[in-house]
């Protein structure tokens, strides 16, 4: 069990009964490691030294807690936007499963067109 300040263990994708995981695993790494060297503040020091949180965040990203319980973190732009595009991708991929799971009938391509005005 992973304590309140402590970072979870990394996953381990050998010998899984599910192969996808390594996909989830390749695209949640940087969270991991990035998590794994967050750094602690309270809030009210936060509040004191925003600017240098905000600082620190550029490199590592800045848990803030509140009575020893996170409430916030403070991370870069640039990772925020790897971990949306990430998540975005992990939504497609889940679609896109979805999608070829699917055992309904789909529509011919020719009756598309025909029905668009474009055959």
């Amino acid at each position: 069990m992973v304590g309140e300040n402590e970072s979870p263990p990394l996953p381990e994708t050998r010998g899984s009964p599910d192969p996808k995981l390594g996909w989830i695993v390749l695209y949640k790494m940087p969270s991991i490691l990035y998590n794994y060297f967050m750094s602690d503040i309270s809030i009210s020091d936060a509040r004191e030294n925003l600017s240098a949180a905000v600082g620190d965040s550029r490199k590592k990203p800045v848990r803030i807690l509140k009575h020893g319980k996170p409430v916030a973190v403070l991370i870069n732009p640039s990772m925020y936007e790897k971990f949306v595009d990430s998540m975005e991708e992990l939504e497609d991929i889940a679609a896109f499963d979805e999608a070829i799971s699917d055992k309904t009938p789909g529509i011919p391509w020719q009756q598309v067109k025909k029905d668009l005005g474009i055959a």
